[in-house]
């Protein structure tokens, strides 16, 4: 059994305990979003809906706000991010010192970090893909880059898909676009953050103290030189 196979084991007894319940309850009384929902693991199913993103992360932000002083806030995030988890530790597998264990191991490790120190204040919304990405990039830092692999430019759509963050094809063309020098990786990440995750360009404009044009204009650039490289 996997590290994942076990936290979802772990899941199923504790989001239906009693306890769970009646922090639930509990959190229903200053977060009215949460008082619909029978259980920690329909919060967990709603929060994965796909093409409803607003819609889910209006139930991840109660627990963001929570997240660093109440720990089941912390592990029902966690749970939350269980499928971006999954994916990021099947990207990185090839450079783990010992493949998949260590690299699940690793994400869940650097992710739970994350969503206990989470700049709630900062950062009140898009829980869920801004906590992906922090654990993207300290990983990156981590181990490095995973081993590209060679797809077809049929596989790289550049059109939002909503929550759809997983697609390997189009993210494993990225890397080895930064492995070939084709893009920095900075760029690589805004592509990745407001093409594939449908991160909005003005939002992340605003984080970063830039106008939103000038993102705009680096991400097409950055397009063409992938499609020019294919």
């Amino acid at each position: 059994m996997n590290l994942f196979q076990q936290l979802d084991r772990e899941w199923a007894g504790l989001s239906r305990s009693p306890v769970a319940r009646r922090r639930l309850s509990e959190w229903s009384e200053t977060s009215p979003e949460l008082s619909r929902l029978e259980d920690l693991d329909a919060l967990v199913v709603h929060a994965n809906r796909r093409g409803r993103a607003c819609e889910s992360d209006g139930v991840l932000v109660p627990l963001a706000r929570r997240a660093a002083t109440d720990d089941l806030a912390a592990r029902t995030l966690l749970q939350a991010m269980m499928p971006g988890m999954r994916w990021l530790a099947h990207r990185y597998r090839g450079v783990a010192a010992s493949a998949m264990d260590d690299a699940a191991s690793l994400v869940v490790a650097l992710a739970y970090e994350r969503i206990r120190t989470y700049p709630f204040d900062r950062r009140p919304s898009r829980i869920a893909a801004n906590v992906l990405l922090d654990t993207r990039q300290r990983l990156h830092r981590t181990i490095g880059r995973p081993r590209p692999s060679v797809v077809s430019l049929e596989s790289l759509t550049f059109e939002p898909t909503g929550s759809d963050w997983y697609d390997d094809e189009s993210c494993s063309l990225l890397d080895e676009a930064v492995a070939q020098c084709v893009i920095a990786q900075r760029d690589a990440d805004l592509i990745e953050l407001t093409r594939l995750r449908d991160h909005p360009v003005a939002q992340l404009a605003a984080h970063l103290g830039c106008p939103a044009q000038t993102l705009r204009q680096r991400r097409r650039r950055a397009e063409m030189r992938i499609v020019a490289s294919l």
